[in-house]
């Protein structure tokens, strides 16, 4: 790069001298010109190429001038085709002299955007020597600017043995240009007035030079000849002296682009001179050399760029770099062609079928025809697709061993891999098998079908392992199969179906792995599993069908598991299946229909989220917790049409929240917990269409909370709890059209607060409290529509506090005391009736004091009986 820093430290002093010299020759600042015989121009035209039209628009405008001399600017602007875009802009220096030629010298800065989004900068200068009748002239020109991306231009090459990018980066070139013209035809017509002549003049100019750009980095050089060619009509609009109709051709050639041709027209309008006629004559009076003067700079029309040299890549899923590469078509042994390539290889197989079995060694790509792998350039870091010639090949083995085995840092790519069927016991081959404890590898876009054994196995202690776009059928074992202590393991967009196994197994202890975008069908086992101790998973938009057990299952102890975005059906035991002792878990956005369980946990599972699913037609429970679970959130989720619970849990759960689903078309309740539960919150659920409760609670549950619920259409009961349930609030919730009561207590609850409900259409009480219930506060609740008593207590409920309740429509009593001893808190008061078809305020005895405002708007006090 030596010689373009000193180019470009000529083209700065270039600048500067003309600055300098423009000065000298104005004889000081003092001493300006007597008379401007150069005016400002504006010129614009458009090309049309076999390379890229361009539309431009040139300003060339005088800043000194002299009798002899003129310093002057040029600003260009270009607009290409593909939104490419350039500016330049130069000062420039001319002089004449005695000979009838003008010597000149010019520096400049240009801009580019390209076409790949990249912009360039060079410095550029040039001088030049014009006679009426000759052109002489040479520029230079110094990029400025680092080579940028260029994955668009970009392209992967494999020749002989070796594999390379070509074009990774776009480089900007120096270098240089220059020609020679010659005015083969001249003529005027036209008026005449004194000496001057008006009315058009022609011209005919031919023009031939050559160019010579480089860089140390690009591919090649451009270098190649360049002929022009401009017919011009000066005063080629009557009424506007000096303007100028430039037609005119070119043609170039160059290794890199090849031929160029463009045509195009450019039109000049001079300004300034004391108007039209002023103008006319002044324009009239220069000699041909003195209109030579403010002729445009001619020079390459953009900054020239070129593909960047040869380099390696690299894959980018094992980071392996190929410093070779072979290709093996028409027969010979693969092994060989392994075992002779080396580490740091790409070997691509083109087609046939290869007998027996396979290793590759560490470092190695195996690739097929046809499939394609992602590399990356090692310089440009551009990455791109590399599709490899021919065919995909096929490799059999019909004995009891790997097809295929993998070392370290190995791809596997576009192969077919076969074995003798997949029976379970004939055979124990795998397709493709892993050598222990190795790691950065990658299969994938493979195809693997007929194995005794697993499609794809890796065992125990690998780390860095890709596993996609694979599509495995037919296997006595598992699709694949990884067993313990393995790492940073992705299994992505496979397609598996007909396994004797699980579709996706991992043993234990496995950590940071992603099985995401894969189709699993037909397993005879479970579509996706995972053993003990699995850590940092996640189970990601698969789309799961007919897994003859879970659709996905993880047994115990596995911590920070992500279900997301599945699609599960027809799984013969649950969609989604935990077992015991697992944390940190989330199942979300999986749409899970025809199993028997939607979501299934077992015991003892902790920080457990399920969320936004959508559960449907399920021969069990839709989501399903059994026993000591804790910190449970089940929220958002649609659930209908289960022939058992809509959300069950059964014993010893905590911490339970289960609120905003909507569940609907249950056979069973809408909503059930069974036993000793504790801090349960049921709120904001939509439950329609239950076949028993919409909400129900066994026995022994405490701390429990049932708000804000829309309950209808139920079986039996809107919300029931069972008996020895304490702590219990019931509020604000809608309850309608359900077949018994609206809000069911058995027997021996305590502490209840129910309150702020609307109970309608209830098919006997609108509430009902059995026997041995206490401390039981009911107030501020709306009935209305109920075809018994609008508040039933059987038996012996004690500390009754009643208020503020609201009734009409009530077909038996409003309060309907059984022959127990039932006790009234203090403060039973402010109840109102609107309608009591039934015709009594309140039926049987109590202890303490009620007070009723009848439809009447009349205030009645009942005490110790009705």
């Amino acid at each position: 790069m030596t010689w373009m820093s000193r180019l470009a430290g000529g083209a700065f002093a270039l600048a500067v001298s003309c600055v300098v010299t423009a000065s000298a020759l104005a004889g000081g600042p003092s001493a300006p010109p007597a008379q401007k015989n150069w005016l400002a121009w504006h010129e614009a035209g458009g090309f049309l190429s076999t390379e890229r039209h361009r539309a431009e628009s040139n300003l060339f405008a005088p800043i000194w001038q002299s009798s002899k001399a003129l310093l002057f600017f040029l600003g260009t602007g270009k607009l290409f085709e593909d939104d490419i875009r350039e500016g330049n802009f130069a000062l420039g220096l001319r002089k004449m002299h005695r000979s009838d030629w003008n010597f000149g010298l010019w520096g400049g800065y240009d801009v580019r955007s390209s076409e790949e989004d990249n912009v360039f900068h060079q410095i550029a200068f040039g001088a030049e020597a014009l006679s009426d009748r000759w052109d002489v002239r040479a520029n230079g020109y110094v990029a400025v600017s680092d080579p940028e991306l260029s994955p668009g231009a970009a392209r992967v090459t494999l020749t002989g043995p070796e594999i390379s990018m070509i074009g990774g980066r776009e480089v900007p070139l120096s270098g240089f240009d220059g020609e020679v013209g010659y005015k083969v035809f001249s003529g005027r017509g036209g008026p005449k007035d004194g000496s001057a002549r008006h009315g058009r003049s022609h011209e005919l100019r031919v023009f031939a030079g050559g160019f010579y750009f480089d860089d140390g980095e690009a591919l090649e050089e451009v270098v190649g000849p360049r002929a022009r060619i401009e017919w011009r009509i000066v005063d080629v609009v009557h009424g506007l002296p000096g303007s100028r109709l430039t037609l005119g051709g070119a043609y170039q050639y160059d290794d890199v682009r090849e031929d160029q041709w463009e045509g195009g027209v450019r039109f000049r309008v001079p300004f300034g001179g004391g108007g039209r006629d002023a103008r006319a004559t002044h324009l009239a009076s220069l000699t041909p050399q003195e209109r030579r003067m403010t002729e445009s700079i001619v020079r390459d029309t953009d900054i020239v760029t070129a593909a960047s040299e040869e380099e390696n890549v690299f894959d980018v899923l094992t980071g392996v770099r190929f410093d070779r590469a072979a290709v093996l078509a028409g027969g010979g042994s693969l092994q060989q062609t392994i075992d002779a390539s080396g580490p740091n290889s790409l070997i691509v197989v083109d087609g046939g079928v290869s007998n027996g079995s396979f290793a590759l060694g560490s470092s190695q790509t195996l690739q097929g025809g046809g499939s394609t792998i992602r590399v990356t350039g090692v310089k440009s870091g551009v990455t791109m697709d590399f599709t490899a010639p021919g065919a995909r090949p096929f490799l059999v083995q019909t004995l009891n061993q790997a097809v295929l085995t993998v070392d370290s840092n190995t791809h596997v790519a576009g192969l077919g891999i076969r074995g003798a069927g997949g029976t379970p016991g004939r055979l124990d081959n795998d397709g493709i098998a892993a050598m222990d404890g190795i790691a950065n590898v990658a299969i994938t876009d493979s195809m693997l079908m007929d194995l005794g054994g697993d499609g794809i196995s890796f065992l125990d202690n690998h780390a860095n392992v890709t596993v996609s776009h694979n599509t495995i059928s037919g296997t006595g074992g598992h699709g694949v199969r990884f067993g313990g202590d393995n790492s940073a393991v992705r299994v992505s967009h496979n397609a598996i179906s007909g396994t004797d196994g699980d579709g996706v197994r991992f043993g234990n202890d496995n950590s940071t792995v992603r099985v995401s975008g894969n189709t699993v069908s037909d397993t005879r086992n479970n579509g996706v599993r995972f053993d003990d101790n699995n850590s940092t998973v996640t189970v990601s938009h698969n789309t799961i069908s007919g897994a003859g057990a879970s659709g996905v299952r993880f047994s115990n102890r596995n911590s920070a598991v992500t279900l997301s975005d599945n699609t599960i059906s027809d799984s013969f035991i649950s969609g989604v299946h935990f077992d015991d002792d697992n944390s940190a878990v989330t199942v979300s956005g999986n749409t899970i229909s025809s199993s028997l369980s939607g979501v299934f946990f077992n015991d003892d599972n902790s920080a457990v989220t399920v969320s936004d699913n959508t559960v449907s037609d399920t021969r069990n429970n839709g989501v399903f917790f059994v026993d000591n679970n804790s910190a449970i959130t089940v929220s958002n989720n649609r659930v209908s049409d289960t022939d058992g619970d809509g959300v069950r849990f059964d014993d010893n759960n905590s911490a339970v929240t289960v609120s905003n689903n909507t569940v609907s078309g249950t056979t069973r309740d809408g909503v059930r917990f069974v036993n000793d539960n504790s801090a349960v919150t049921v709120s904001h659920n939509t439950i329609s269409g239950a076949g028993a409760a919409g909400a129900r609670f066994s026995n022994r549950n405490s701390a429990v909370t049932v708000s804000d619920n829309t309950i209808s259409g139920t079986g039996e009961d809107g919300v029931r709890f069972g008996g020895d349930n304490s702590a219990v609030t019931v509020s604000d919730n809608t309850v309608s059209g359900t077949t018994r009561d609206g809000v069911r207590f058995i027997n021996d609850n305590s502490a209840v607060t129910v309150s702020g409900n609307t109970i309608s259409d209830a098919g006997f009480a609108g509430m009902f409290f059995a026997a041995n219930n206490s401390a039981v506060t009911v107030s501020d609740n709306t009935i209305s529509d109920v075809n018994s008593a609008g508040m039933l207590f059987f038996a012996v409920n004690t500390n009754l506090l009643l208020s503020n309740n609201s009734f009409s429509g009530i077909d038996s009593d409003l309060f309907d005391f059984g022959a127990g001893a039932n006790t009234l808190a203090a403060g039973s008061s402010g109840n109102v009736v609107d309608d009591a078809p039934g015709g009594f305020l309140c039926q049987g005895g109590f202890t303490g004091t009620l007070e009723i405002t009848d439809e009447n708007g009349v205030l009645q006090t009942f005490t110790n009986s009705c």
